[in-house]
């Protein structure tokens, strides 16, 4: 064989080997990402420092989790609240079963409420408490899951065991009814694999121990009380470079003429839009009344119109607001494209109130036309407060008539430069015109 033979014959050589390893690289990544996909993740033990990405998920993200499992020679429970990195973590390792449980759920059917009791006493089952009123298509929009078959505003969830695979229930916000949805897409080996490493820190929900009677009956009961931070809060907006940033992130050009207003309000007007700078760091938006195209929703849906909101006060708070991550409080729809959206702002997975609603958003046709949001900075102060356990608080909310209430830890915002945690019943926060 002709040198050029032989160099030809090599060259077709060198092909069809780089042909077969680029075939078995397509192959190892097609498997790797399918893996991803379905093994389930560890426990929150083993890679506490791995993050999940999905879109939104610190609007949806839960914030209390519970985790019920055989261990020893019982049943056990281990539940985190009013802790953000161990929620993270929880929420992180069991992702892939919510959403394969979603996306199999079949219609939903009514069931009573001691049914769903004892679904969140089955073992091995998961508890989740999304603290807002969600849609369901908003929760699955965010958790990437189709499935129209969800119905309901939900914030309690349990997935528990029927037989060999892990149905889906719920309470229904809006009618307060509870539903069960069956579903064969989970089996039951699968949470109990994803739970083999957790360990019980004896948590209870309080309809389990008639001590705890005055409480809602799944408020959680952990064994020693939460360690809450105190936190340095500041008014960004009192510096004009924070109010140049302000102005861009709202797509307000910084150019814009502006005056103020009788109460000392900034008032900045561009294309018959106005946007209102209080000196408390309130802000408010109006669009103008023949309409307007500065913050245009991509559809006319419940998931755009809160997803478009949700970008719009994420951009705010990630560069003006500190420590806070926003939570979605209530969506209601008012009419064919039209919906009123409001978000809270929690430190640690606990919330903050102040006299009004934090962020509030109205949407119609397509476009959001008017928001109320506070803008303030949130800084931990290094220090911890001391809260009284749940048996102590709950003498003082009966002392108070305050009884079937759910207590949970908040931070008051008066506007002090400081906030401390304290107990609130749901009563004593609707009495404040916050809840």
């Amino acid at each position: 064989m002709s040198k050029r033979g032989r160099r030809k014959r090599t060259i077709e050589l060198i092909k069809t080997v780089l042909i077969v390893l680029l075939s078995i690289s397509a192959v190892y990544l097609t498997l790797q990402v399918q893996v991803q996909h379905t093994v389930p993740q560890s426990s929150p033990e083993e890679h506490p420092s791995e993050r999940f990405e999905v879109e939104g998920r610190d609007t949806v993200h839960p914030v209390r989790m519970a985790a019920t499992m055989y261990q020893g020679v019982g049943i056990q429970r281990y539940a985190v609240q009013y802790n953000q990195a161990e929620s993270d973590t929880l929420f992180q390792n069991t992702y892939h079963l919510l959403v394969e449980v979603l996306s199999g759920a079949q219609k939903p059917r009514e069931i009573e409420e001691q049914a769903f009791q004892q679904a969140l006493q089955q073992a091995p089952s998961l508890y989740y408490d999304w603290h807002g009123r969600i849609p369901y298509p908003v929760l699955n929009y965010w958790l990437s899951v189709e499935n129209e078959d969800l119905m309901g505003t939900v914030r309690h969830m349990v997935l528990s065991p029927q037989g060999d695979q892990i149905w889906l229930y719920y309470q229904d916000e809006k009618d307060g009814r509870f539903y069960v949805c069956p579903s064969e897409v989970v089996s039951k080996g699968r949470m109990e694999e994803a739970f083999s490493n957790i360990k019980s820190n004896q948590a209870i929900f309080s309809f389990e121990n008639q001590e705890f009677y005055a409480f809602a009956p799944y408020t959680i009961i952990l064994e020693q009380p939460p360690v809450p931070e105190i936190y340095h809060t500041s008014n960004p907006l009192t510096q004009q470079a924070q109010v140049g940033q302000l102005l861009e992130l709202l797509n307000f050009p910084e150019t814009t003429n502006y005056s103020y207003d009788g109460a000392g309000a900034k008032v900045v007007r561009n294309e018959s839009d106005t946007l209102r700078i209080a000196e408390d760091g309130w802000i408010s938006f109006e669009a103008a009344t023949e309409g307007s195209t500065r913050y245009l929703v991509s559809g006319d849906t419940q998931q755009e119109a809160a997803e478009a909101c949700r970008q719009l006060l994420q951009k705010v708070v990630e560069n003006l607001c500190g420590e806070v991550r926003i939570s979605l409080d209530d969506l209601e729809t008012t009419g064919e494209g039209m919906y009123q959206i409001s978000f809270t702002y929690l430190l640690n997975d606990t919330q903050i109130y102040a006299q009004e609603k934090l962020a509030e958003f109205t949407v119609e046709q397509g476009s959001i036309v008017s928001f109320h949001i506070l803008v303030r900075s949130y800084t931990d102060s290094g220090t911890s407060a001391v809260v009284l356990p749940e048996r102590q608080a709950m003498a003082a909310m009966t002392t108070m008539g305050h009884e079937n209430e759910e207590l949970v830890l908040v931070y008051f915002d008066t506007g002090a430069d400081t906030i401390l945690p304290s107990w609130a019943t749901a009563g004593e926060l609707k009495g404040r015109g916050v809840a």
